[in-house]
């Protein structure tokens, strides 16, 4: 249990450092995004509500990946700002929360991104345009299951939802819908 909270605290820390990464990050490694690719991810995917769950992972993923190793102190070698992107979200599973950590769950994100062919250099840029995250997802929040019951029986009573045992994948799009509806008015 000391370790969890000790990664937790760890990716609180990670996250609020996060802007002081970006203004220091080599200029090779912030390269633009050519727009019409920009509008193809942005209608493809930031304007997908069913997109937006994988989208919060992958900003996450990609943040850690600059963080960890793009930042100036931490760079080395192998992430040459011309290297793949996808290649480097894929192979290092620190980048993604535990329960993603198969490469199943991996792959249907990073499925997201593979046709942009994007590289290292344009990873902030991506993250910029998709960077809506999840709260929970940046600390590992609830990462211990404090706050589940709470969670779940606020759900139901919000959106007059009678069952909800196996959690949000088990639900009808309609009943989604009025959870991410509820989501945006908070």
């Amino acid at each position: 249990m000391k370790v969890k909270k000790i990664i937790s605290i760890f990716l609180f820390f990670e996250h609020l450092c996060f802007e002081v990464f970006k203004e220091n990050l080599n200029d090779e490694y912030i390269e633009e995004i050519d727009n019409r690719i920009k509008d193809k991810i942005i209608d493809n995917l930031v304007n997908n509500e069913n997109n937006k769950i994988y989208l919060k992972q992958l900003a996450a993923s990609i943040r850690r990946f600059i963080s960890r190793y793009i930042y100036r102190i931490n760079n080395q070698e192998e992430f040459s700002p011309k290297g793949k992107l996808i290649i480097h979200l894929k192979k290092r599973i620190d980048l993604w929360d535990k329960d993603l950590r198969n490469s199943e769950k991996i792959e249907k994100i990073l499925e997201l991104i593979k046709e942009y062919d994007l590289n290292v250099g344009q990873g902030l840029k991506l993250y910029e345009l998709i960077k809506e995250e999840d709260p929970d997802i940046m600390t590992q929040w609830n990462g211990f299951g404090f706050d589940d019951n709470y969670i779940h029986e606020r759900i139901m009573r919000l959106t007059g939802i009678k069952k909800f045992d196996n959690g949000y994948n088990e639900l009808e799009t309609k009943e989604k819908r009025k959870i991410l509806d509820i989501k945006k008015r908070i």
